[in-house]
C-alpha cells in the first residue's frame, strides 16, 4: 500500500511523507526479524535452497540497504524522501511477497 501511495510529488517535510518512511522503517524491520527468526530454525544453508525464501532475502537485503543508503544521504531521514533510484526500483520486488502464501 505504502509503495502506490509514494510520489514525487510529496514534499519533504510533510506528514505523509513522515509518515510513509516511519511505515517504510517499521516493515524493514518486520521483515528483517523474520528473516532472522527463519534462518535461526531452518539454518541459512537450507533456508536459502527455497526459490522463495532466496526472493525474500533479496528483498530484505535490498530494503534494508535502501534505508541505510537513505538514512546516511539524507540529513532527516524522516522528513526526506530520501530516493536511491537504483535500490528504490527494486521496492517494486516486495510486491512478490504476497504470492508466497
Amino acid at each position: 500500500i505504502g509503495l502506490a501511495i509514494d510520489r514525487p510529488e510529496i514534499g519533504n517535510g510533510s506528514p505523509e511523507r513522515y509518515t510513509l518512511n516511519i511505515m517504510e522503517l517499521v516493515l524493514n524491520v518486520v521483515f528483517l526479524v523474520e528473516a532472522i527468526f527463519k534462518i535461526g530454525a531452518q539454518k541459512f544453508l537450507p533456508y536459502i535452497k527455497s526459490g522463495w525464501n532466496k526472493l525474500d532475502f533479496f528483498i530484505v537485503c535490498t530494503s534494508v540497504l535502501d534505508s541505510l543508503l537513505s538514512a546516511s544521504l539524507s540529513p532527516d531521514f524522516y522528513s526526506s524522501n530520501g530516493q536511491n533510484m537504483a535500490l528504490g526500483a527494486l521496492k517494486i520486488l516486495r510486491i512478490f511477497r504476497i504470492f508466497r502464501a
